[in-house]
């Protein structure tokens, strides 16, 4: 399985909320797991866009947070979480946890998506950075759920 990204970069800095994306020709491949194949394009709508890994404690920890803030969010928010590891070590993770949020593999990360922390997630609407994250989080708390609903509201 796979799909592609149309890929963008960053007008400012990546790390400043706020930041917007412009469209390039450029096509960021990322393979599905769990997920069947699709073309995206970041600036349609609202984007969830989380980087993991299966060895790292806090991405763990942080997993079925999102697996409950995509049942409730995903006809609404695009959701995808991406692991630079092996496809067979992330098809093992979800036989073994049985999460139903999509799961992809990316052999490497544009720099426009560069982080030295993981898990990072980034959330978009129409190409403008939302929010930025590093680190684990609990993305089903009442809070963020609230937060996420008004980035989806807004004109």
């Amino acid at each position: 399985m796979a799909f592609f990204i149309r890929a963008t970069l960053f007008i400012k800095n990546p790390d400043f909320k706020g930041s917007t994306f412009v469209n390039t020709d450029f096509e960021w491949r990322l393979e599905g797991i769990n997920t069947p194949d699709t073309i995206v394009e970041f600036g349609d709508g609202v984007v969830f866009l989380n980087f993991w890994a299966t060895w790292c404690p806090p991405c763990i920890a942080e997993m079925p947070s999102i697996d409950k803030l995509y049942e409730v969010f995903k006809n609404d928010v695009g959701f995808f979480l991406v692991s630079s590891e092996n496809k067979e070590v992330i098809q093992q993770y979800v036989n073994q946890n049985n999460y139903s949020f999509p799961l992809y593999r990316s052999t490497f990360s544009p720099e426009f998506v560069k982080s030295n922390a993981l898990p990072t997630t980034y959330v978009l609407k129409n190409s403008e950075i939302k929010l930025i994250k590093k680190g684990a989080s609990n993305w089903n708390s009442s809070s963020f759920k609230k937060e996420l609903q008004e980035i989806i509201d807004e004109n």
